[in-house]
């Protein structure tokens, strides 16, 4: 049995590694990004893009993604990272809005091989952020994975039903009318 080097081991090798079977070579480690007030850029663990069919096969995640920014912690993360990591992509947003940053994320994904707090999930939940925890070699989704499409489905259902409703009152009224 071969032994891995212990560079391969740690929690950026191991992401990068599955990202690599996803994305192909669609994918940066290490990387800067410019946001809007920051003085100077944001450190990115890793990216990826979408190039033609690529995206995270059986992971559930939509398959219509354009960036991914990976945060990899190399300790327990607590709503205060995930917050610190929203607060740093939403600049580099702005930055993108305003044609001052190459990219912007469509997907966050904040990782961890010591863990998070249940507060750190609950606040990714809420946020759209995806959590990752990597065991050994294999990474898990912790708490909701974020279901855009879902909360889309529901708010076109809910103005259907709410139309439905409005329009049966209107024909009452016109019958009563009469």
């Amino acid at each position: 049995m071969t032994q891995r080097k212990k560079s391969e081991d740690n929690p950026l090798s191991i992401i990068s590694r599955h990202f690599k079977k996803a994305f192909g070579e669609c994918i940066e480690e290490k990387i800067f990004v410019k946001g809007k007030k920051a003085n100077k850029p944001y450190s990115v663990d890793l990216h990826a893009w979408k190039k033609d069919g690529h995206y995270l096969e059986g992971w559930k995640i939509k398959p219509n993604i354009g960036h991914v920014w990976v945060e990899v912690e190399n300790k327990r993360v607590q709503t205060k990272h995930i917050e610190r990591f929203l607060d740093s992509a939403e600049d580099v947003m702005k930055a993108k809005k305003n044609g001052e940053a190459e990219w912007a994320p469509n997907i966050l994904i904040i990782a961890s091989n010591r863990g998070f707090t249940d507060e750190a999930v609950e606040k990714a939940n809420k946020k759209g952020v995806y959590c990752l925890n990597i065991r050994r070699d294999a990474l898990h989704f912790l708490g909701k994975i974020p279901d855009t499409k879902g909360k889309r489905l529901f708010q076109i259902l809910f103005f259907i039903f709410a139309g439905i409703i409005f329009l049966s009152i209107l024909y009452v009224f016109s019958v009563l009318i009469k």
